[in-house]
């Protein structure tokens, strides 16, 4: 029998969530028991990262890291079963500039086909 889990993190980590498979994947391991309570998830670099790549072209620019803490919840009420998601708030700043990044890449390709 297949349990469903309620998630209550915010808004950047839901997009995150959907947008990849392997965090998503990750979640789903942990409700079955098998996973790991931390995620870390790499995301692009900043711009003054890779203006800095550009003027020292033999290092690599340092990805940014994100962890996102998973933990089952019961409500309290209704004794339904829940993930709840968390991460600082600096962590949710880089997550909503990777998915602001990701929204106007596709506006760009967007436009790039007309």
């Amino acid at each position: 029998m297949q349990q469903h889990f309620g998630l209550s993190c915010a808004r950047p980590v839901r997009w995150l969530i959907g947008a990849e498979p392997a965090v998503y994947a990750a979640i789903a391991s942990f409700i079955e028991g098998k996973g790991e309570p931390l995620i870390e998830v790499a995301g692009p670099p900043t711009v003054t990262e890779l203006a800095d790549k550009l003027k020292h072209r033999n290092r690599r620019p340092q990805l940014p890291v994100v962890r996102l803490i998973l933990k089952k919840v019961t409500h309290h009420l209704t004794g339904e079963h829940g993930i709840e998601v968390k991460c600082s708030d600096l962590e949710l700043e880089e997550i909503t500039r990777w998915a602001r990044e990701k929204h106007l890449r596709t506006l760009i390709a967007g436009k790039a086909m007309n």
